[in-house]
C-alpha cells in the first residue's frame, strides 16, 4: 500500500493485521487513530497483531515498538507512515467471518 491509503473492512468484527515494512530508521505507523513508534529499524519489521509480536527474520523486535499493535475497525481504516526510509510495507487485514 502507499501511505494515506484506505482499507476497508468489510465486517462487523475488529481484524488483527500482519503488517510488514520493509525500510530502515525510526518510522511513525499511523493506522486508524493509533500510533505505533518504531525505533531503530534495519531492513524491516513484522507486526504480527494476532500474536501480538514484532519479529524480522525470526529475530524478536518488540523492543524497537512502542504502541499497541494495530488493529482494523469496522468500516474505513486510513494507513499512513512518516520518518525512515519506508521501501514497501503489506498489509494482510485477517478479515474476520463467521
Amino acid at each position: 500500500i502507499t501511505s494515506g491509503s484506505f482499507l476497508l473492512n468489510p465486517t462487523g468484527i475488529q481484524a488483527k493485521p500482519l503488517i510488514s515494512i520493509t525500510g530502515s530508521g525510526d518510522i511513525t505507523l499511523l493506522v486508524g487513530t493509533q500510533i505505533i513508534e518504531l525505533e531503530g529499524i534495519e531492513n524491516g519489521i513484522i507486526l504480527d497483531s494476532e500474536l501480538q509480536e514484532a519479529y524480522w527474520n525470526d529475530v524478536l523486535k518488540n523492543g524497537c515498538m512502542t504502541g499497541e499493535f494495530p488493529v482494523l475497525g469496522e468500516g474505513n481504516t486510513a494507513i499512513s507512515w512518516t520518518g525512515g526510509i519506508v521501501t514497501e510495507v503489506t498489509v494482510v487485514p485477517r478479515w474476520v467471518s463467521l
